[in-house]
């Protein structure tokens, strides 16, 4: 797909207080690919820091407007083709524990109306079970971890990921 674009990437773990875990429902309308479940998030502006990225993102994706986040808890390295292009991120997941709302679609981005399908409130059960593909492939275990242990000190890094992981 061509030289890879370096770019910095925040996500959300948002948790209700159900213990469930908030996902979107994608796919790449260029690639013959099934959808995959995410974290909200996604890439970081020019000059904009990663705890403001992340809010901007949950917002655009989610229509929740939070005014801060904890973290961030962990981070990951993550190759991949969306769009035609073709990605190194690092990103940073930060956590964020809300009442459950219903999500809205009132400020998706262009591409985010192209290749965004639904969102969903997952139990951990149900997600360590999931035949569809989700994204980080370590959230399962690792939200678990994270839900019984408490935020981590400092993020630590739960695995890269790339292409050949589709």
């Amino acid at each position: 797909m061509g030289e890879r674009i370096k770019r910095r990437g925040a996500r959300v773990l948002v948790v209700d207080d159900q213990e469930r875990v908030l996902l979107l429902r994608g796919f790449d309308p260029m690639q013959d690919r099934p959808p995959w479940w995410f974290t909200p998030g996604g890439g970081v502006d020019d000059g904009e820091s990663d705890h403001a990225g992340a809010l901007r993102e949950l917002f655009e994706e989610t229509g929740f407007a939070a005014t801060s986040l904890e973290g961030p808890v962990w981070f990951r390295t993550t190759d991949f083709d969306f769009m035609g292009l073709s990605y190194t991120q690092n990103e940073v997941f930060y956590f964020l524990r809300v009442e459950h709302f219903t999500p809205i679609a009132a400020a998706w981005t262009e591409d985010e109306k192209e290749s965004m399908l639904d969102a969903k409130w997952w139990e951990l059960d149900e997600l360590e079970s999931a035949t569809e593909r989700v994204y980080p492939r370590a959230l399962p275990r690792e939200l678990r971890k994270l839900l019984a242990d408490g935020l981590p000190a400092q993020p630590y890094d739960v695995g890269y990921e790339g292409p050949a992981d589709y």
